[in-house]
């Protein structure tokens, strides 16, 4: 199955990715919607990303605390002003595998 991108973008399809290995190609009409632990890596993987932004808008979210330095270096790599949203959260999240390199996800947050 083949879909433009501004078909996925209507469907709201979601591309799932690690922050172990960003994707290469720029999509700038697309959204990128990170959930992570604010560990020291994932901070120093989203610092990168943010230094060389691939995607239109960002939105940050953490499913632990984080310090003020660390929103403090994000806020330093954001040097395009990209980021949206960075936030602490309870996220349940639940994803089924389909097949081979496809997944169905369903996303609760908890207040």
């Amino acid at each position: 199955m083949v879909f433009s991108r501004s078909s996925i973008i209507q469907h709201e399809v979601f591309l799932i990715g690690n922050l172990k290995n960003p994707p290469m190609e720029a999509q700038p009409e697309m959204k990128c919607v990170i959930i992570c632990r604010s560990t020291d890596k994932n901070l120093q993987r989203i610092v990168s990303i943010l230094k060389n932004p691939l995607y239109a808008q960002y939105y940050i979210y953490f499913t632990n605390a984080i310090s003020l330095l660390a929103i403090s270096k994000l806020a330093e790599a954001d040097q395009s002003a990209l980021v949206q949203q960075i936030q602490v959260n309870k996220f349940i999240l639940l994803f089924i595998y389909l097949e081979k390199g496809s997944v169905s996800g369903l996303l609760h947050n908890e207040p």
